[in-house]
């Protein structure tokens, strides 16, 4: 996801939804992968962006 600045508390609460919605087609993807191997790569960057999130949740909401 690209670094994004966002100003008013309306662009936080968009940010975060907008997170949301990525990280459900997140989950998506690492689910379907066809084995575990292939499911790696998708499972490191939600794991990723989970975390970071979350920070970002506790921090401002």
């Amino acid at each position: 996801m690209a670094e994004m600045i966002v100003q008013t508390p309306e662009e936080v609460v968009a940010f975060l939804k907008a997170q949301h919605d990525l990280i459900e087609d997140m989950f998506d993807e690492v689910l379907l992968a066809s084995d575990p191997k292939a499911r790696e790569k998708p499972f490191i960057a939600l794991r990723q962006l989970l975390a970071v999130h979350e920070t970002a949740e506790e921090m401002i909401v």
